[in-house]
């Protein structure tokens, strides 16, 4: 039990740990990568949901009813996977989102940096 607990936090961390390397890349798309695929996953798992219920009569191996009824709050379940299964999502877009922010503040820096050296 406890080897899982540690497996699955080695496996976080290395996304994470991915994550922040794409981010870091100059490359804007290199850090959107597991955000998209995250996001992808939690609309393939909310959206094989089962929204109809199909139930059958049979007597002596003859079928002689089948309804095909709604899952009751259908919607509400396929919203509240969405919601949950972008957390993640959410997590990895605020990673990417710092990581810009400060290659964005260090380019600023170097250029000021230059011209203030061209001034000279």
């Amino acid at each position: 039990m406890m080897i899982n607990v540690i497996v699955i936090f080695a496996f976080l961390a290395g996304v994470i740990y991915l994550q922040i390397f794409l981010s870091k890349k100059a490359s804007k798309v290199d850090g959107l990568i597991l955000p998209v695929i995250s996001f992808l996953f939690s609309l393939f798992v909310a959206l094989s949901t089962p929204t109809r219920v199909t139930t059958s009569l049979s007597v002596n191996g003859i079928v002689n009813h089948v309804e095909t009824s709604p899952v009751e709050g259908a919607l509400g379940q396929i919203i509240m996977l969405l919601f949950l299964g972008n957390i993640s999502t959410i997590v990895l877009v605020m990673i990417y989102a710092s990581y810009r922010q400060k290659n964005a503040t260090k380019t600023e820096t170097k250029q000021s940096q230059i011209g203030n050296q061209a001034k000279r």
